[in-house]
């Protein structure tokens, strides 16, 4: 949130609002505040995502933050050029117990970044326009089906958050190659588990969890560990998968379309795995 002098406006760029890709947080929006040669008085509440913010009592904005990091819990001042504050009193807002809220809890290795011997699977978001990195059985999945289109239905977002990452995704339903008639399954290539064993990943398309869904593979023996399908809607969810069970495994992500009816294709996206790189050997 900031006061612009030279515009005299107060405003929040809600850009700014998380790091998530999935939250929709476009747009700066705010008003005039004329100051009328007062100095500028702020009054913020911070409560867990929600901030609510007045200006010299003439002007309120209201928003949330999707926090994505553990390091950004708090609140800081800054300006551009020099200016003078000439007073701050802080509060720590009660829970609705009247008790001070419990802190959050930050655990060592709350995300991948903290690793650097972790790389991401090929191709884990498309962004190369087909499937290279990916290994295909059948016509359920084919390079035409990688695409980067934006919107199903010509009017709503695939993505909430109106992006696409990496540019494509790929979309289990195209009407000249076949429509939901197409069977077959799509396989990453093998990989180690490593970093903390975490994952995510954008599904959506059929709902059917014995004949399009995403599974992790066991490489030494073919089992599936975690199985996840769709809801009957084109719009993505992101699945979270703990395998920490699983570190230091070869796996391998499957993609399976069995499903010839109604809503038969599965949609998938920005698979986030944590790749162990391979270490280098001396001969």
């Amino acid at each position: 949130m900031y006061y612009d002098k030279t515009n005299g406006t107060f405003n929040v760029d809600r850009t700014k609002s998380s790091i998530d890709p999935d939250v929709r947080v476009d747009g700066i929006q705010g008003g005039y505040v004329d100051l009328a040669g007062e100095n500028l008085k702020l009054h913020i509440f911070l409560d867990r995502s929600v901030i609510e913010a007045f200006a010299n009592y003439k002007k309120k904005l209201s928003t949330r933050v999707y926090v994505g990091r553990y390091d950004s819990l708090g609140l800081q001042v800054w300006a551009d050029g020099d200016i003078t504050v000439k007073s701050m009193q802080v509060w720590d807002m009660n829970a609705l117990t009247g008790k001070p809220a419990v802190p959050a809890l930050v655990p060592d290795n709350w995300d991948n970044s903290v690793y650097k011997d972790i790389t991401d699977l090929p191709n884990h978001d498309f962004a190369t326009g087909d499937l290279t990195g990916w290994n295909t059985e059948g016509d359920a999945f084919q390079n035409v089906h990688v695409t980067n289109t934006r919107l199903f239905w010509d009017t709503i977002y695939f993505n909430p958050s109106h992006k696409i990452l990496g540019g494509y995704h790929l979309w289990g339903f195209n009407e000249q190659a076949g429509g939901d008639s197409l069977t077959g399954t799509l396989r990453s290539q093998n990989f180690v588990l490593g970093g903390n064993g975490k994952m995510n990943f954008f599904i959506s398309g059929g709902r059917d969890i014995d004949r399009l869904y995403v599974a992790l593979v066991r490489a030494s023996d073919g089992k599936e560990l975690f199985k996840e399908t769709a809801t009957n809607y084109e719009e993505y969810q992101r699945k979270i998968w703990d395998a920490s069970d699983y570190i230091g495994e070869e796996l391998y992500i499957k993609v399976v379309d069995h499903s010839k009816g109604g809503f038969g294709h599965i949609n998938v996206d920005d698979f986030n795995v944590p790749v162990q790189v391979k270490k280098k050997t001396n001969n």
